[in-house]
């Protein structure tokens, strides 16, 4: 008799049946004969195998021994569903490790672990080539313990700490044994002899060190979860060691293997193994390329790209000596990083950089090249320089790419991003990373040309400072070779930002005369030498002697010192009749001073315009400027065909223009002489562009273009190109709300903004900006607006530019006429209300535009107004909103823990902001993060020096300085022996101030980080309330219920401010210095006079403690925040609040003015900062009942429910009451019920509406009327009814009611109670007529929980349609530490009996079920279930869509799985418990005790 199954095999098979997809397809059945080969379906094994085990295991001690022959499979079929388990497992790791980038360092290099995954299943596929494991059963697959194997595994996929090490040491473990295999086999075919004996030997000591290695594993793994904490299974010591040991036995083995077996087949089989490691290489490589296809390049910006791989490099004989120079300096080990080439306009710098650039690379030195260009979109300035660099760099060395593409995987918009990240995350890390043997040559140089034509002047200084940090770069040695006009940020950032010994400097003007005048001449000649020869084919009367030493002479001089001038000239002569147009040039007075290039360009231009009449001529010049004009003044390079659809001027007509001119713009060209259509049209030169917009040649130069008026035009012509039936909702036909701008091909968003649409939707504004034109209600702006504002929002976002929408938007307002420009003024202000309230989403998810961004605009949003028929299209019922925008100016979303400080910058314009987590920099004016620091040690507080140059970090018992506009550590402040408390710098900015809890006061040196003076304060510092005065002569902190005022030199005691009540938490200086504001515990807010030691002013109104306080820079306003969520304002004089300002969902902790004051930042718990508009009165309407509805609303909800028919909501408060709405107009209505209960946690509405039932902390349950309105109370443990809670019921732990649920005959009612922290539940259905226990069920035994087999939680409950049937959706975690899987059963509610248990999608829990109507099957958020499938049976399969569903983060709605409705802050569930659907209708409860409900149109599908 079959020895009846253990109670873990029986939860194993039954309740979680593992068999993730996909996995190969099984093969038939086998036929019966095959089935019995052995009576016993024992395992046979091929030549000795058994006995190879046996000696195996006996080469073990006996620990090993035990632990692995406890593992070991029984039988054939054993082996086959052990075997995969563990396969299942393994594709499970596959499906969590999927496009993740997680990485750990294993000897010396990067180890991806998605890779070593990949590997491992190959690996296993290897073992099993045929698809089943009986057909090849062999000592390896009976030897191997796979039960333990899956154990380990399992560990992997549950602890993130251990998973890297674990898949390496199993990916090794696999591939020694399949290795092992191979000589096995080999072994079988040998013939006895001594050599084979030997071999044997090799084989067995080899498969013991595999037995070996796994069983150590195995013993950790099978202790107790508190005992293996401190333990891990593998580290990094035995992963190397066996590896080590592993190579030695292979060796000896595979010396031993060729000895007895000379044949192909043990080299083809080692060979297959090999190919594992190439595929997994070629795999790797295939990832990396998708994630480093995340990098947005300039088009264009390379020395070989079409747009420069045309222009010229120097002439052979030409700029001997100079590029030598720069070759030198290449090569040189000890030359210095940077080399910077300056000269004016027109001196050659470009072609001398594109021509070093080709010499590097042809030398195999080059490791990237950047060409600026004014006016080349992403060429003009530094947004894609790195990114640019970054792929080129990735391109020519592995590790590089590898880490360039982590990057780019931990932060697909990582090339939106400031440059600090950008150069840190795509440059200096991975640079660092590689190691030397990836970077072979022995230098790597960087070109970047004309960094002065990079438009930002800050963003030189900048990227030079950033530069000059290449120095920490040892893996290879990296220079960078710079050119640039003098220009004052290049010139300033080489004095200031990079050190002296960091850069050789030349400058093209120091050449000698005679060298530019040499080479000038060389270029002359040269290019006489090939017009003549092109020429004999037409016109055989060019003399040989043409055009002579003197004419050479004169061009020669008339150029120097600017190539440029030879350049354009050469080219005009060549373009045709060569000898005609030499002859114009020369007649030019060569007395006359030259006015810039006039006297090159004008006799250019004016072939041009040579053709009829004056009339002919005349339309020729204004088509001249109308087409060049536009060119030039582009802010991106378009194609012709751009142009054609930009200008509406036919393709003909514009190319009819511009043939003429190839000596001045680069016309790209087919192979077939015609402009290319799709090719952009740049300049050669900037100073054509300078020439054709001289003010001061306006009248004698007739193709003068007047900017402004060229601005306008070009303005006019955006808005028309997008306002006729160019721009349109979702214009990516993405038809998903939810999807993300980093999911969609970037080829989609190119076809559906092609080049001329996408450069209007860019650069619309700025043309109308340029134009000088005030913008009025008249006109084309605003209907344009009217039509397409949200439609140009969403265009931006796909083209990645959601920054844009907000600097468009203010720019414009900036040039619309107060006078009469009424309309749009309020238009751009509600706008910009709106992108800067929904930035965030509006970027990562552009369809959210048209969705979450105006379903929660104030009722009274222009924009909303004006788009309203959007909405309506989404929705049938919408949420109540505020009537009006808020002083809430803007939500900052980014951190991942509690925050904990705030700095604004001395300017105003950006806020620095501290957590846990991280730092982060970001930009008032946009709310975009602009850098983020991550430090291991969460950050306590942030502060900015007066200059605005350093900032300062509290890390601990330590200070970290950082530079401003690098983001690049400058110093470590070390000293404190205790949590640094405060800190303050010096008006000058020269050195720091700061305290501890070790109750001392340090000075130091910010230049050089040395401690300069010590100071022991008299009393111990309690906690972080500490502050400085603005001299620095003064500190005031909390010490207790008293504020202490002492000397900050000498530690003297000067007041003792005596009037709290309580604990002070906060306490800040006014800039008066004289004056103190302090908070407390006794939620008071206090002013000092420090001078006399007397309060000033008592702020009385926040309900709970103060935690934060600060002051306006004119000591006139008063700021405080509190653990009641609201930042309050008062007014310092007369001590009455001004403002109340609420929106945070947590515990306000920080709190800071601007300089100008009229801004307010504040941080939260939530994690959230939010900038408040401080002169604006806070008037947003609430979703609230009658004035006189009872307790206050401002109390989280905790728990909701939708009655059956959909029509009214119930919510249970914080507080214990409890509120009925309606759902179609918003109000409450009734009265709130007030009940005895603390904290309700489950609420539910019977069908008939009669009963309420809720359930709340500590074990108690009631019933409710909601006519009478009359509560009654139980205690869930005992039954007994209860007036209120008891403190016998709060002292019990772990007993609250987690879930309350009425039978749909309203005559039960289920209740679960928490038992345990991480066992729910207990059970039990009450009788309602009877008021008593009718049955209780656990849904795990005493005896399961202490074997460590099950720890469940209960997360849905449903009642069948006929009362008779209990569904209860738990999530189950069978080994310690291992996943969460998903587990529904089915009870009799009569009996209490288990009837049913069932497998939900694997590793997804339910959280909502609910029968169908025939009960044959329980809808589930993560699918149907099949109830008529025999017991036990039956995965859960895709759902009809039946209901909306919450994401598991709580910020998205979902309908079927997919995100559609991104939820703001405030909006959100945060208790993880206030949310309820109704089939189309969703409700969520917000923390201020509002709710807010809508419901979905039909047309989304669902019902």
């Amino acid at each position: 008799m079959a020895p009846k199954p253990s109670k873990r095999d029986w939860f194993r098979n039954k309740l979680v049946v593992r068999s993730p997809s996909p996995l190969p397809a099984r093969p038939a059945p086998r036929p019966a004969a095959a089935a019995t080969r052995t009576s016993s379906s024992e395992p046979t094994y091929t030549r000795n195998g058994s006995n190879i085990l046996a000696d195996a295991l006996e080469a073990l001690d006996r620990e090993d021994r035990e632990t692995i022959r406890t593992l070991l499979p029984t039988n054939v079929f054993t082996i086959d569903a052990a075997f995969d388990e563990v396969h299942g497992v393994v594709s499970e790791l596959g499906e969590l490790c999927a496009n993740k980038r997680w990485s750990w360092t294993y000897k010396g290099h990067k180890v991806y672990v998605h890779d070593q995954v990949d590997k491992v299943v190959q690996l296993l596929d290897k073992f099993k080539s045929v698809g089943d494991v009986v057909a090849n059963v062999d000592p390896i697959h009976v030897g191997l313990p796979w039960a333990g194997i899956r154990l380990i595994l399992e560990v992997a996929l549950s602890d993130r700490h251990q998973r890297a090490i674990l898949v390496t040491g199993m990916e090794l473990s696999f591939h020694i044994s399949n290795r092992l295999k191979v000589y096995l086999d080999a072994y079988a075919r040998a013939s006895p002899s001594l050599a084979s004996d030997n071999f044997r030997r090799s084989v067995v000591n080899l498969y013991a060190h595999i037995l070996r290695f796994l069983g150590c594993a195995i013993r950790i793994q099978q202790k107790s979860a508190v005992s293996r904490t401190a333990q891990a299974l593998w580290d990094t010591s035995d992963l190397t060691r066996f590896e080590e040991r592993c190579d030695t036995l292979c060796s000896r083995a595979g010396e031993e293997a060729r000895i007895c077996d000379s044949g192909e087949s043990l080299r083809i089989q080692l060979q297959s193994l090999q190919e594992i490691d190439k595929i997994h290489g070629s795999l790797s490589r295939l990832q990396d390329k998708a994630d480093l296809a995340k990098l947005i390049t300039a088009a264009g910006a390379t020395y070989d790209s079409y747009a420069e791989g045309e222009l010229p490099r120097c002439l052979p004989g030409t700029r001997i000596e100079l590029l030598k120079l720069i070759n030198d300096w290449a090569t040189d080990p000890a030359g210095q990083r940077m080399f910077w080439l300056c000269g004016v306009a027109g001196t050659g710098k470009s072609t001398i950089a594109r021509t070093v650039a080709e010499s590097l690379h042809e030398d195999g030195l080059l490791g990237a090249s950047f060409f600026f260009k004014r006016g080349r979109g992403d060429r003009s300035h530094a947004t894609l320089l790195f990114p640019t660099i970054a792929r080129q760099l990735a391109d020519l060395f592995l590790e590089v790419g590898h880490a360039v593409a982590s990057a780019l995987d931990e932060d697909s918009l990582l090339c939106d991003k400031h440059l600090q990240p950008q150069f840190e995350k795509l440059l200096l890390q991975p640079l660092q990373q590689a190691g030397r043997p990836s970077i072979r040559t022995a230098s790597v140089v960087i070109v970047i040309d004309a960094l002065d034509e990079c438009e930002n002047d800050r963003n030189i200084m900048t990227i030079l400072r950033l530069l000059s940090k290449i120095e920490v770069i040892t893996s290879i040695r990296l220079r960078i070779f710079v050119t640039s006009r003098p220009e004052l940020p290049v010139v300033l950032g080489f004095r200031k930002e990079v050190r002296g010994d960091l850069h050789h400097d030349v400058r093209l003007e120091d050449v000698e005369q005679t060298t530019i005048e040499r080479d000038i001449r060389i270029f002359y000649e040269l290019q006489f030498s090939q017009i003549k020869e092109s020429n004999l084919q037409y016109d055989d009367e060019i003399s040989a002697e043409w055009p002579g030493e003197s004419t050479i002479a004169s061009l020669v001089d008339r150029a120097k010192p600017l190539f440029i001038v030879a350049f354009t000239v050469s080219r005009y002569i060549a373009e045709a009749d060569p000898i005609g147009r030499l002859d114009k040039m020369l007649r030019q007075d060569s007395n006359e001073p030259l006015t810039g290039l006039k006297d090159t360009y004008l006799p250019i231009l004016e072939q041009v315009v040579a053709v009829g009449d004056a009339s002919q001529r005349n339309i020729r010049t204004a088509e001249f400027q109308h087409i060049v004009g536009s060119i030039i003044l582009l802010s991106n390079p378009l194609s012709t065909t751009a142009l054609s659809s930009l200008l509406v001027i036919s393709r003909p007509e514009i190319v009819k223009v511009l043939q003429p001119l190839s000596s001045v713009l680069n016309i790209p060209w087919t192979a077939d002489g015609r402009i290319h259509p799709t090719t952009p049209i740049t300049l050669f030169h900037l100073s054509f562009r300078d020439f054709l917009l001289d003010a001061s040649l306006k009248d004698e130069n007739k193709f003068w273009i007047d900017a402004r008026k060229m601005h306008g035009i070009l303005g006019t012509q955006c808005v028309r190109l997008l306002d006729y039936g160019t721009l349109r909702e979702d214009i990516c036909a993405v038809n998903n709300p939810g999807t993300r701008r980093a999911e969609v091909a970037k080829s989609t968003v190119h076809d559906s903004l092609p080049e001329a649409v996408a450069y209007a939707c860019r650069y619309w504004v700025q043309h109308v900006v340029d134009s000088g034109e005030h913008v009025t209600d008249v006109g084309a702006v605003y209907p344009f607006l009217e039509k397409h504002l949200l439609h140009w929002m969403e265009a931006l976002s796909w083209l990645g530019r959601a920054s844009d929408i907000i600097h468009g938007l203010r720019a414009l307002r900036s040039v619309t006429s107060a006078q009469s420009g009424t309309q749009l003024l309020s238009l751009l202000d509600d706008a910009i209300r709106l992108a800067l309230s929904n930035r965030y989403i509006i970027d990562h998810a552009p369809l959210q535009t048209y969705v979450s961004a105006l379903l929660f605009a104030p009722s009274q949003s222009i924009v909303r107004r004006m788009f309203a028929g959007g909405l309506r299209k989404y929705f049938k019922t919408m949420p109540r909103v505020p009537e009006r925008w808020g002083a809430e100016m803007q939500k900052l979303e980014g951190h991942k823990r509690r925050l904990t400080s705030l700095a604004f910058s001395p300017d105003g314009k950006t806020l620095m902001s501290g957590s846990k987590d991280c730092a982060v920099i970001w930009d008032v004016a946009t709310g975009e993060e602009m850098q983020k620091y991550e430090h291991e040690t969460g950050v306590s507080d942030v502060a900015f020096s007066q200059d605005g140059n350093t900032l300062a970090l509290y890390l601990g018992d330590s200070i970290v300085l950082r530079d401003t506009a690098t983001g690049e550590v400058t110093q470590k402040l070390i000293g404190h022996h205790g949590e640094v408390t405060a800190a303050v710098f010096s008006l000058d900015s020269k050195t720091l101030s700061s305290t501890s809890k070790d109750s001392t006061i340090r000075l130091w040196d910010v230049a050089t980080g040395k401690e300069m003076q010590k100071q022991e304060l008299a009393q111990p510092i309690e906690n972080e309330s500490l502050v400085f005065s603005s001299d620095n002569r003064t500190i005031a902190y909390g010490s207790g219920e008293c504020v202490l005022i002492q000397e900050a030199a000498t530690g003297v005691e000067k007041q003792k401010l005596v009037g709290h009540t309580s604990v002070i938490t906060a306490v800040a200086f006014l800039l008066d210095g004289r004056t103190v504001v302090s908070g407390s515990w006794d939620m008071t807010v206090r002013l000092w006079d420090i001078e006399i030691g007397k309060e000033k002013q008592k702020f009385i109104g926040h309900t709970q403690s103060v935690l934060c306080v600060a002051g306006s820079l004119d000591s006139r306003t008063i700021a405080s925040g509190s653990v009641d969520r609201t930042v309050r304002l008062w007014d310092a004089r007369t001590g009455i609040q001004k403002q109340s300002f609420t929106g945070h969902s947590d515990a306000i902790v920080a709190i800071a003015f601007s300089a100008g004051g009229k801004t307010i930042a504040s941080g939260s718990w939530d994690m959230t900062v939010r900038l408040w508009d401080a002169t604006m009165s806070e008037e947003t309407q609430k979703l609230e009942g009658p004035e006189d509805s009872g307790p206050s609303l401002n109390n989280p909800i905790t728990a909701m429910c939708v009655s059956l028919d959909g029509q009214m909501i119930v919510s249970g408060s914080w507080d214990g009451t409890i509120r009925l709405w309606d759902v179609a107009t918003g109000e409450e209505t009734q009265r709130p019920l007030v009940t005895n209960a603390q904290y309700i946690k489950a609420v539910d509405l019977s069908p008939d509406l009669e009963i309420l039932a809720f359930g709340s902390m500590y074990g108690a349950f009631g019933l409710s009327d909601p006519q009478l309105g009359t509560t009654r109370l139980w205690d869930a443990d005992t039954g007994e009814e209860i007036d209120e809670v008891s403190d016998a019921m709060r002292s019990r732990k772990g007993r609250d009611v987690g879930f309350i649920k009425i039978s749909p005959h309203s005559k039960t009612i289920l209740i679960t109670t928490e038992r345990d922290e991480m066992i729910d539940e207990a059970v039990r259905l009450w009788d309602v007529a009877t008021e008593k226990e009718m049955q209780r069920f656990q849904l795990s035994s005493t005896e399961d929980i202490e074997e460590g087999i099950l720890h469940e939680v209960l997360t849905a409950v449903a009642f069948s349609l006929d009362s008779t049937t209990v569904a209860t959706g738990s999530a189950v975690q069978l080994v310690a530490s291992g996943p969460w899987d998903g587990t529904v059963r089915l009870w009799d509610a009569a009996s209490g009996k288990l009837t049913d248990i069932r497998c939900s999608k694997l590793h997804r829990y339910p959280r909502w079920m609910r029968f169908t109507n025939d009960g044959s099957a329980l809808d589930t958020d993560v699918g149907r279930v099949d109830l008529s499938l025999p017991c036990g049976l039956g995965q859960a399969s895709p759902p009809p869509i039946t209901e909306v569903s919450m994401s598991s983060d709580y910020q998205w709605v979902q309908c079927d799985g997919s995100d559609v409705l991104w939820l703001p802050h405030g909006y959100r569930d945060h208790s993880r418990r206030a949310f309820a659907s109704h089939g189309a209708l969703i409700a969520v409860g917000r923390e201020d005790g509002t709710v807010s409900c809508f419901s979905f149109e039909p047309w989304f599908g669902i019902t």
